[in-house]
């Protein structure tokens, strides 16, 4: 409830006994059996699948995915190809890296920091062609420091979840 009063004071809102009330509850609607998933084990799954929007959030902003001016159906096949090639690599990367940190140190890299860091550096590394050779490690290495995952006291990350779900 302390980041509920925390959230509600930034935005200036006062906070009233029937708002921390509603706090206490979330409604999740599914179509799952409910012989074969308790409560707390669809809420989990929902947080996975919040993860998928997020991902798929941070990709439109990353990728600038809205970003399409008029052309040809042929040049637009050809740039939707490259973004989708641009976004498997950088994905394939990223989960490289996050089960990298993930098993040497038990550090959580946030998908949505990885990205914005890995958007500015491939920026770069255009910007300098003559550098034929990427530094894997000093890349590793800044992900590290600056796309390490917060997390609220107490909540479990998707990770988390999915380690429990013996999925990751």
């Amino acid at each position: 409830m302390a980041y509920v009063r925390k959230k509600e004071k930034r935005k200036g809102k006062a906070l009233t006994r029937q708002t921390l009330e509603q706090k206490k509850y979330h409604i999740l609607l599914t179509n799952l059996p409910q012989e074969s998933f308790d409560g707390q084990q669809v809420y989990e799954l929902y947080s996975l699948r919040w993860q998928i929007e997020l991902l798929f959030k941070a990709w439109k902003s990353v990728f600038d995915l809205e970003k399409v001016k008029e052309m040809k159906k042929e040049r637009f096949e050809c740039h939707l190809y490259g973004t989708l090639i641009a976004i498997l690599a950088t994905q394939t990367f990223l989960f490289q890296a996050r089960m990298y940190w993930h098993q040497k140190e038990d550090i959580q890299i946030s998908e949505q920091k990885a990205l914005d860091l890995l958007q500015s550096y491939w920026h770069q590394l255009l910007l300098r062609s003559h550098m034929a050779e990427i530094n894997l490690f000093s890349l590793l290495s800044l992900l590290r420091k600056h796309a390490k995952k917060g997390r609220r006291k107490g909540e479990e990350t998707a990770s988390d979840i999915l380690t429990k779900l013996e999925i990751w």
